[in-house]
């Protein structure tokens, strides 16, 4: 006889023919509630993470993972211990591919861990110093990118704030449930610091834009990328570099390209004016 509560011992005694008496003893223990549940990763850092659940299954490979094991009611500081199963996943729980440990509550997966395109099945197992044990499972779905996508420039060389550029990025090949797809144009300026400057963002693949000059030390090379970005967040990216020449251009000629109002020379002020 087993019951819920106490410690029981029972004797069956003589059964019929052909078997033994049995004695076996248990001692309850009643498991432990747990709940593992997917965390928005863009609240890390805020009072906010993990406050609320994500009813969504899929990630993103390009961006940290975040699960928590809910282990409301239970005291003090339960052992922890997380698992991972199903095909590569073997080494998402490696030391260097976490920011957290996985032995805490809290597991942070970095970017570019997880394989597009793979389910994972996430178990967290929890002991108390009592030694009840429970455990909760999450299956993970990561998303597949936009795939195969090209980027293009024409002309492929011209005048800074002058040459008017066509710039696409076009046969991007995407699950027709994760559509629209939005693209994120930028320009990189490289020199004493790499800056990426905004050109445009939205549903269109193609742009029609001037650019700055490209660096001087490298032939005036200028580089141009695209993010391209699906329904559910999965990024690709492309990107190419042309030249540009500066083509001797005065301030008052870089107002006029880029219709700003500046006071004075201010070169800063005009820069920053190009991810407008």
């Amino acid at each position: 006889l087993i019951q819920q509560a106490g410690l029981v011992q029972s004797d069956f005694g003589p059964l019929s023919k052909g078997y033994s008496s049995v004695t076996f003893s248990t001692a309850s223990v009643r498991p432990l509630s747990v709940d593992a549940r997917l965390c928005d990763a863009s609240d890390l850092g805020t009072a906010e993470l993990c406050t609320a659940r994500e009813h969504r299954v899929g990630v993103n490979a390009n961006e940290r993972t975040v699960i928590f094991a809910d282990t409301t009611g239970t005291p003090g500081r339960p052992a922890v211990r997380w698992e991972t199963f199903g095909s590569l996943a073997a080494h998402v729980l490696l030391p260097e591919n976490l920011l957290t440990s996985a032995t805490r509550p809290l597991l942070i997966i970095d970017a570019g861990v997880l394989n597009p395109g793979h389910t994972v099945r996430f178990r967290v197992t929890i002991t108390n110093r009592a030694g009840a044990t429970g455990y909760s499972e999450i299956v993970l779905e990561v998303n597949v990118p936009p795939l195969a996508g090209t980027l293009t420039v024409k002309p492929s060389s011209g005048i800074a704030l002058q040459t008017e550029f066509q710039i696409e990025s076009q046969a991007w090949t995407v699950d027709p449930e994760h559509l629209p797809l939005t693209f994120n144009f930028q320009v990189v300026v490289d020199g004493r610091i790499r800056t990426a400057l905004p050109l445009s963002r939205g549903y269109s693949q193609t742009i029609d834009t001037v650019l700055p000059a490209g660096n001087p030390a490298s032939d005036y090379e200028l580089g141009v990328q695209v993010e391209v970005l699906d329904l559910r967040g999965a990024s690709s990216q492309r990107s190419l570099t042309m030249m540009v020449s500066d083509g001797d251009l005065s301030i008052g000629d870089l107002r006029r390209s880029l219709g700003l109002v500046v006071a004075g020379d201010d070169e800063d002020a005009i820069v920053s004016g190009l991810g407008s």
